[in-house]
């Protein structure tokens, strides 16, 4: 999202605008976060929402809503004010999950390549221990990134214990990951430690979301659906409810094969599923 606004702000007549809201505590904070985040003043006359809208009337730019997940209501009221007010501004959002507005284009992130994962890992190693040898230790640290299915946070909290061990003695200890891969990274309180990244996501969760994932955790190479109804003690058809919107929540993968659709959540995921289920 940052190389995006970047680009727009060289490419488009009145730039980008950042507006992050991971800073927003409740759905109610979040117009006072936005119209902060890009100067706009309250008219006279005009709601909140529809003075923030009015701010881009005129203006040709690139908005980003940065970290939407836990405030969607609010995020759709202030996507629908633009596209309402100022049909000459892009909106780009970041979330674990769609807005579901008509007309929203959703682009799917997965890990990082296997070079780019290499790439970032070095980096981050070389910047605590510069001394590292990275090209001989390549098919392990390889291997790690892998193994944390190529998310960057657990990448980077990986790399930073190249402080204190090698990556031989990482990869060794990723069985724990969670609590392996603490830190003192700089950012949101939950991107600090790889515990918090995912406990948030899990807490965003419905009940039976929470349950039906936490099951998915004794299907170490995924499951069909009537697998996971089995082992859920779930009707077919409510199994699938709750798979399509863990899908929808970026909480689990689903593949295509020969004995038909196979559900899957990353191992990171699956590793953190078992420690609830346990």
């Amino acid at each position: 999202a940052l190389e995006v606004a970047a680009g727009a702000a060289e490419s488009l007549a009145d730039g980008a605008w950042w507006i992050d809201l991971s800073v927003a505590t409740s759905p109610d904070a979040v117009l006072a976060v936005a119209m902060k985040s890009v100067d706009a003043l309250e008219l006279p006359g005009r709601s909140r929402l529809q003075a923030f809208a009015e701010r881009f009337a005129k203006l040709t730019g690139l908005v980003v809503l940065d970290n939407c997940e836990h405030v969607l209501p609010p995020t759709r009221d202030i996507v629908e004010a633009l596209r309402a007010a100022a049909p000459e501004i892009r909106i780009l959002t970041t979330s674990r999950e769609a807005l579901g507005l008509r007309g929203e284009r959703v682009l799917q992130l997965s890990g990082l390549a296997n070079q780019d994962a290499l790439c970032l890992f070095a980096e981050r190693a070389r910047g605590v221990r510069p001394d590292l040898d990275v090209e001989s230790d390549g098919l392990v640290i390889n291997r790690l990134c892998v193994r944390l299915d190529g998310i960057p946070l657990a990448i980077e909290l990986a790399a930073a214990r190249c402080r204190s061990m090698t990556p031989t003695e990482i990869e060794a200890r990723l069985d724990d990951r969670f609590r392996l891969l603490r830190g003192d990274r700089p950012g949101a309180e939950r991107h600090r430690t790889l515990q918090a990244a995912v406990s948030w996501s899990y807490s965003l969760l419905e009940p039976e979301e929470q349950r039906v994932f936490e099951h998915l955790a004794v299907f170490a190479g995924g499951a069909t659906l009537d697998a996971v109804a089995a082992i859920c003690e779930l009707d077919e058809f409510d199994t699938l409810d709750v798979l399509d919107r863990l899908i929808g929540r970026s909480m689990l993968a689903a593949a295509r094969t020969a004995d038909g659709m196979r559900y899957q959540p990353l191992e990171t995921l699956r590793k953190f599923a078992e420690e609830r289920l346990t």
